[in-house]
């Protein structure tokens, strides 16, 4: 695979390790603990009871490749930030450390866990025109993410995350999934006219009278596209993989520019494939990939 520092491809949650972890937990409320991060709905949330050395640890079903992380639905504040540490060994021991990101210079947007969303289309006089990260007002109604894109696949048996948040003003920390997948970085990307947005999803009602009345509902994201002459092999054994071993019902990580890191929140997420759909064969060598994905919440 070409070197992928310098190529804005989209990426893949694909193999997706989540349901072969087990996660464990440096504390958890009664009623809300460390299995259900590996699970849907991400109502079902992890639930800290305190914010002082609070962290969390998975063990997979044997030692895998790992390369993305996309932790979602999670309650940290601005100037929240991450440890990410694998190893070769299990989670009650930790002893053969294979990666940490402390000391990982290449790690795509660092360790903190809200990235910069905004450069010059602030003005000075917005709240954030400093940090260039979402206000509070501006986190609403959304579902956020953040992806942790290590450098290259990581062979490891267990990792653990660790956080702080020195803002927080709850006393406790939520998080609703923590997405493990090996990942796979297509090696084209997506042609022009490859279509992002929201479904629709807002109900109006409409009275005698004439007004509208609305119940905003939480919004779908979907992407529509084509990803055209791929490697025949690379089409039929990742694409078409992907497509029979997930089904419509198994959720899938995606980024869709894994270093274009401003708009990291708006593209990525926990996604399924939104229907079936076919390769064209375009030359004895290579084939045309349509995707059609709809976020899984």
């Amino acid at each position: 695979m070409p070197d992928a520092s310098s190529i804005y491809y989209p990426v893949f949650g694909w193999r997706r390790w989540t349901e072969k972890t087990t996660f464990t937990s440096s504390s958890a409320a009664a009623s809300y603990p460390a299995s259900n991060l590996g699970t849907l709905p991400l109502s079902d949330i992890w639930e800290s009871t305190s914010i002082t050395g609070e962290y969390v640890k998975g063990e997979l079903d044997k030692s895998r490749g790992v390369r993305l992380f996309l932790i979602h639905r999670h309650s940290f504040q601005n100037a929240a930030t991450f440890r990410l540490r694998l190893y070769s060994d299990d989670a009650a021991t930790q002893a053969d450390l294979v990666y940490d990101s402390d000391t990982a210079a290449t790690l795509i947007a660092g360790n903190e866990i809200w990235p910069v969303v905004y450069g010059s289309e602030l003005e000075w006089e917005d709240d954030n025109f400093i940090d260039g990260k979402y206000t509070e007002d501006e986190k609403l109604d959304t579902v956020w993410p953040r992806p942790i894109w290590l450098d290259r696949v990581y062979e490891c048996l267990s990792w653990r995350l660790d956080f702080t948040d020195a803002d927080n003003t709850d006393g406790v920390f939520r998080i609703g999934m923590i997405d493990v997948c090996q990942s796979y970085q297509m090696t084209r990307g997506f042609r022009l006219g490859t279509e992002f947005g929201f479904e629709e999803r807002t109900q109006t009602v409409t009275a005698y009278g004439g007004v509208d009345y609305h119940e905003r509902l939480e919004k779908k994201r979907t992407i529509d596209g084509e990803i055209r002459f791929v490697d025949r092999d690379e089409a039929q054994g990742v694409f078409y993989e992907l497509q029979r071993q997930h089904d419509l019902d198994v959720p899938l990580a995606f980024l869709m520019d894994p270093y274009d890191t401003k708009n990291w929140l708006r593209t990525c997420g926990i996604y399924k494939i939104a229907r079936l759909t076919k390769l064209t064969r375009e030359h004895r060598d290579f084939e045309t990939i349509k995707v059609a994905l709809k976020e899984a919440f």
